[in-house]
């Protein structure tokens, strides 16, 4: 079975939760907190390093490139998405020697999508040469939604970017 990057960090997500592991444990902790998982948990833990070990060997910057990206990768749902909504996570992470600019892009997705909403929306940085930001190195959200505000509908346009310098 082949397993892509999102599900690996969707996994590794759900089992720090299920252990209550959080990015401030030391490696002590974490294991104590193993060793308390049934037989079956660690089993399940077992599969899930070997699917991550094949995923860290086809990333190119490897392990490190999974936790950068898992630790600024952020996703949640909301019923509508106004402009203002996307404006208040640039502003509150913008860099202006690490960014040019934000950039919203739409992605529409029915309401088949895995998340049930109708668009999925891309929200993230930009490097001094245009290029996205989305290695881990700075904040990208990912927000499922059933509908645009009117304001945020209004500037895609016929487009499906919005780039903000």
């Amino acid at each position: 079975m082949n397993y892509n990057k999102d599900d690996i960090l969707r996994v590794a997500r759900d089992y720090m939760k299920k252990i209550e592991i959080s990015n401030k444990d030391t490696i002590d902790s974490i294991l104590d907190k193993l060793k308390k998982l049934p037989e079956d948990g660690v089993a399940k833990i077992t599969d899930y390093l070997k699917n991550l070990n094949q995923a860290v060997s086809n990333h190119e910057e490897g392990v490190l490139g999974i936790i950068k990206e898992a630790w600024n990768l952020h996703e949640e749902k909301r019923e509508v998405l106004s402009l203002e909504d996307c404006i208040s996570m640039i502003k509150g992470n913008i860099n202006p020697k690490e960014h040019s600019a934000a950039c919203i892009f739409l992605k529409s997705t029915g309401k088949n999508s895995k998340h049930y909403a109708n668009y999925e929306i891309h929200v993230f940085y930009m490097d001094h040469n245009n290029n996205p930001m989305i290695n881990g190195n700075s904040p990208h959200w990912i927000i499922y939604t059933n509908e645009l505000s009117k304001d945020l509908s209004e500037e895609f346009g016929n487009g499906d970017m919005i780039v903000l310098k």
